[in-house]
């Protein structure tokens, strides 16, 4: 499978469909692109980037149909332009402090570009091109989502098993601190919490 991409001005702002994500060969970077942003640039599904913002933005292939279906019942970008960006899941400033059983936060968008409706066009026009594609690299998503939850349930099982071994035989079990990744600030995504599939 190869990767899809409609350089609108490269100097500028483009689009492009990447389906094997780090496997595959995207189309060439801009040279001002960060090291994070080249992993974006190289994550499977939609990337949309603007030069003069230095911005890059990335949608799994779910995602970008679930925009698609949104801007084909609402008409407003048409007239408006439209402000997309990486979905992310923003913790609270009380779930860092005070964990609970339940994670308070809210959707938002990361690395925003505002869209004129010239670009929205465009922007619609390839996602419309791109869909049945991405309708498969979306399954693909689905997949290995499940694959990664199945090994996840594999190794709670495996732990489980171990500590009532060890209970069963009377033999001491260590308990280990959990490992805690440091955060510089107290907006945290869901992307620094899980494995990103």
């Amino acid at each position: 499978m190869q990767n899809y991409s409609t350089v609108l001005d490269q100097i500028t702002w483009g689009i492009h469909l990447n389906f094997e994500g780090h496997f595959a060969s995207p189309p060439n970077s801009p040279s001002w692109l960060t090291q994070l942003q080249q992993q974006d640039w190289q994550r499977r599904g939609i990337i949309l980037w603007d030069a003069e913002f230095r911005i890059v933005t990335h949608h799994y292939a779910g995602s970008a149909l679930e925009l698609l279906e949104n801007l084909q019942g609402n008409n407003a970008w048409k007239t408006n332009g439209l402000t997309i960006g990486s979905p992310a899941f923003q913790l609270s400033a009380n779930s860092v402090s005070t964990p609970s059983a339940k994670v308070g936060g809210d959707w938002v968008l990361k690395n925003q570009i505002e869209l004129s409706t010239d670009q929205a066009q465009a922007f619609v026009e390839f996602l419309i091109t791109q869909e049945s594609l991405l309708k498969r690299i979306s399954l693909c998503d689905q997949e290995d989502a499940e694959e990664a939850l199945k090994k996840i349930y594999q190794h709670i099982a495996a732990y489980g098993r171990k500590v009532r071994e060890g209970k069963k035989s009377d033999k001491i079990t260590e308990t280990t601190k959990p490992y805690i990744l440091p955060f510089s600030s107290r907006k945290v995504t869901l992307k620094h919490l899980i494995y990103q599939i």
